[in-house]
């Protein structure tokens, strides 16, 4: 909605500037031709009443624009706190969950490389993403993670997931 109140005020902007150019263009030819100042001084109030239609248009746009902001911002300092609420949360969980985490990888015999690289699938990185922080090769990879479906029992990225999160729901 607000987005489409930006674009009718646009629109009607700019034909108040057209209306505005027209008229002074008008004012030049009544002027040059010997039009009567009556008339030159009618236009050229009709220019300024555009004028001020246009500054208008502009004052509530730049205000409504401001709202938004302040409205972006107050969200913003809301999500901020909140994450922060998060981050201390999972710092409380996250020695604990580490453990487990560690525990089952050791129960699946996993090696050193694939429990960092079963770290990284649990991050949702793509095998892509894991050869390029790992500095090796997605063929490498490839491999490691084949392993690591072989060792867990498991088929897939999201079976992984779901392994270790289904009894947090």
């Amino acid at each position: 909605m607000t987005e489409k109140v930006g674009k009718d005020s646009l629109f009607i902007a700019a034909i108040f500037v057209v209306i505005a150019i027209v008229i002074l263009i008008d004012v030049i030819n009544d002027l040059g031709a010997g039009g009567s100042l009556i008339h030159v001084g009618l236009e050229i109030g009709v220019v300024g009443l555009a004028l001020m239609a246009l500054s208008w248009i502009g004052i509530r746009s730049f205000r409504a624009m401001q709202d938004r902001i302040e409205v972006s911002q107050q969200r913003l300092q809301e999500l901020e706190v909140e994450a922060a609420r998060w981050r201390e949360q999972v710092a409380r969980l996250k020695p604990n969950l580490e453990d487990a985490l560690t525990r089952q990888f050791a129960t699946w015999k996993f090696t050193e490389a694939e429990e960092e690289i079963a770290r990284l699938i649990l991050k949702g990185l793509s095998n892509k993403e894991i050869a390029e922080v790992r500095a090796s090769s997605e063929k490498t990879i490839k491999q490691h993670t084949t392993a690591i479906y072989r060792k867990s029992g498991l088929t897939s990225r999201s079976q992984i997931a779901a392994f270790f999160l289904e009894d947090l729901f």
